[in-house]
């Protein structure tokens, strides 16, 4: 191990305080680096730090033309593993993997031309966890003058966003979920716009895959983004996620099928984990499965699992909603044909009466039509007493129906005047009494 240069007690008074990082670069070997021992630093570079460590912002300072990395407590979590292996290294060392093309224009900008740059939610992918990682930042980064009036290092203050531009994409997706309800009008229809509703985010949901479980057989109804290989039923444990929700990775994913067969989406790796979780809300049963593929650039934490657990929730609702829309619309038809039936029915039975009456009509014109049927003493034939001959003249048709009709309701005005006067007992117990 190399030899530490212990600092005097003048040279350790703008390095003062109790945090790890004042602690550190105070024992830090800064005769191994460009920067050189602390006794020759310049006095910009040493008001620099000793603004950045007391300071509760994420502050990095890079220094000289080799940009040799400086920090405060506060900027330890964005290095992540790199700490504390990132002290006293060059910028392009600690950040390599977004150095070309990204942080080098940057900070190179700002040396050559003493102009600061600004961004608000600029992102970054940074592997300060073993992977590239989806982030945003708030950065500034401001031109530090040494002695001389040159540029001497950038000095940056940066403020992590990534949960609140992260959350904020996943809550319109969620919301947009929301609107599937009231727009879809058969179940089909509302697996296809949830898949397409997931599909605009592909961010957080790579590939997915949405299974019908409502008829009692699991069917693929939808696919967000693009067609995978892993379409079949058969392929995914479906029928254990129905009961609780699924992670699938590593082994897991290799007996599906090889795993680079996943599509990433937007990320050129592919999915390193699989999230199956049942399509189900509090007191129903599932409708179907969703097979969520997690983004290769964000961590699988509760933030992650509980966003893909209400858009399940989200899917689970539009289905029950169309659900009760089609059996609300079944009803309704059921209703109109039984009504329908009912019309038909009650065509049926007036038809039946109108047949019957035909036949009765028919009946008493036989007989009308017959003379030797006729009495000689009633309205009905022209002829005398007696019963008609065979040669008597009878009435016209129309006349013989009036006089019949006549009859009838002579008949009738007879049955109504009997019902209506006392019973002959009755007459006399009121005589009696008079």
């Amino acid at each position: 191990m190399p030899k530490r240069t212990r600092l005097s007690s003048s040279s350790e008074a703008f390095l003062a305080g109790a945090g790890e990082m004042a602690e550190r670069i105070r024992d830090h070997d800064w005769g191994a680096t460009p920067l050189g021992p602390v006794s020759t630093w310049p006095q910009s570079l040493r008001s620099a730090v000793s603004i950045l460590l007391p300071s509760r912002a994420q502050i990095c300072l890079f220094w000289g033309r080799d940009l040799i990395t400086l920090y405060n407590d506060a900027y330890r979590p964005t290095l992540g593993v790199k700490h504390p292996w990132a002290l006293g290294r060059p910028a392009g060392e600690v950040w390599s993997e977004i150095w070309s093309g990204v942080l080098q224009p940057l900070l190179e900008g700002v040396l050559d031309t003493g102009d600061a740059f600004w961004a608000s939610d600029h992102p970054f992918f940074l592997e300060r966890h073993g992977y590239p990682e989806e982030t945003f930042y708030d950065v500034s980064y401001d031109p530090v003058r040494d002695e001389t009036g040159q540029v001497g290092g950038v000095f940056c203050i940066v403020s992590e966003t990534t949960g609140r531009v992260v959350g904020e994409r996943r809550l319109r997706t969620l919301r947009d979920l929301g609107a599937v309800a009231s727009e879809a009008a058969t179940m089909d229809e509302a697996f296809r716009q949830a898949a397409r509703v997931l599909a605009s985010n592909p961010h957080d949901v790579p590939f997915a895959l949405l299974f019908d479980a409502s008829q009692g057989a699991n069917r693929l109804c939808s696919a967000a983004p693009g067609t995978v290989v892993q379409r079949s039923p058969d392929l995914w444990p479906l029928c254990e996620a129905l009961r609780g929700e699924m992670l699938l990775t590593g082994d897991a994913l290799v007996e599906l099928g090889a795993p680079g067969a996943l599509p990433g989406g937007p990320w050129p790796e592919p999915p390193r984990e699989v999230l199956l979780l049942p399509m189900s809300i509090a007191g129903h049963d599932p409708v179907g499965v969703l097979v969520a593929g997690i983004s290769p650039r964000r961590a699988l934490d509760e933030d992650y699992r509980g966003f893909l657990r209400l858009a399940a929730s989200r899917i689970a609702e539009a289905a029950g909603a169309v659900r009760a829309l089609e059996q609300q619309r079944a009803r309704a038809e059921a209703l109109a044909e039984i009504d329908r039936a009912k019309s038909v029915f009650g065509e049926s039975r007036a038809y039946m009466r109108l047949q019957h009456s035909a036949c009765r009509h028919s009946h008493t014109r036989d007989r009308l039509e017959t003379p030797s049927l006729w009495p000689v003493d009633g309205p009905l034939c022209t002829n005398g007493p007696g019963f008609c001959p065979a040669s008597a003249t009878p009435r016209s048709l129309s006349e013989v129906c009036g006089l019949v009709f006549a009859l009838q309701e002579s008949t009738l005005t007879d049955r109504t005047r009997i019902l209506r006067s006392p019973p002959a007992s009755a007459s006399r117990r009121s005589g009696r009494h008079t």
